[in-house]
């Protein structure tokens, strides 16, 4: 087998290894669901904002470059 050929430092820091990941398993699963979910909303929110803002800045990039400009129109749809 070739774990035999691993030595015994190696074999002990993939126990720790090992049992630090357990531990970070249990952890996790005893939070609750509400935290669990909270980063994957965050960058939900991060990405619908960011493609808000590029959808605007193109808008506005693309009536700049047709010359229909209004400022109005700008001011009014600041984000």
């Amino acid at each position: 087998m070739s774990s035999a050929n691993v030595k015994m430092s190696d074999r002990n820091l993939l126990q720790g290894t090992q049992r630090q990941h357990l531990l970070n398993s249990q952890l996790f699963q005893s939070l609750p669901i509400r935290i669990k979910t909270e980063g994957r909303v965050q960058r939900h929110e991060t990405k619908m904002r960011f493609s808000r803002n590029l959808r605007a800045s193109l808008l506005t990039a693309s009536l700049v470059s047709s010359g229909r400009r209004n400022s109005n129109f700008l001011n009014n749809n600041n984000t």
